[in-house]
């Protein structure tokens, strides 16, 4: 089962020993609402705007600003290729802003956190005069409804090959 079906199973066969959990809703627990589950490329309006928990479920942090970046499809893992046209075609790239946002603001409170993150993120990029440590700050400056896309243009990569 998926991570919350592991969950549901889990706790179903604690309070009822043996007894299999089926397609009803179990009395014990239940599915959280999708708010604590938000993925960077749902579509959802209202899962990002009452967003609790932003699940990088496949495409890592680092991957979904790559993706936005302009990264190919080919410079990614097979296992996330698929995922990777959901971020870039993605029809409210603003809805993705909110979880860079997120991690933006996150990154930027520690430092050496940030530092170590563009290091390995982004080793190329972030050799050339700090260019990902400015690219979060910047971000992170970003108030929560702006679109993050016109900052991301201003740091984009030498073309991949």
């Amino acid at each position: 089962p998926s991570d919350q079906g592991a969950y549901l199973d889990f706790y179903h066969a604690h309070k009822k020993p043996g007894v299999a959990l089926d397609h009803e809703a179990s009395e014990y627990v239940q599915h959280l609402d999708t708010t604590f589950n938000v993925k960077p490329y749902y579509t959802s309006k209202k899962n990002f705007e009452k967003r609790k928990i932003v699940h990088y479920h496949g495409l890592k942090p680092h991957q979904v600003l790559q993706a936005l970046l302009g990264y190919k499809e080919d410079n990614f893992e097979p296992s996330v290729q698929f995922l990777v046209p959901l971020i870039v075609n993605h029809d409210d790239k603003h809805l993705v802003c909110l979880t860079v946002h997120d991690v933006a603001v996150s990154m930027v409170a520690d430092e050496d956190n940030l530092n170590h993150f563009c290091r390995f993120a982004f080793p190329d990029i972030a050799e050339e005069k700090n260019t990902c440590t400015h690219l979060f700050q910047k971000l992170s400056m970003k108030q929560e409804g702006e679109d993050c896309m016109d900052v991301l243009s201003n740091f984009l990569p030498k073309p991949i090959e």
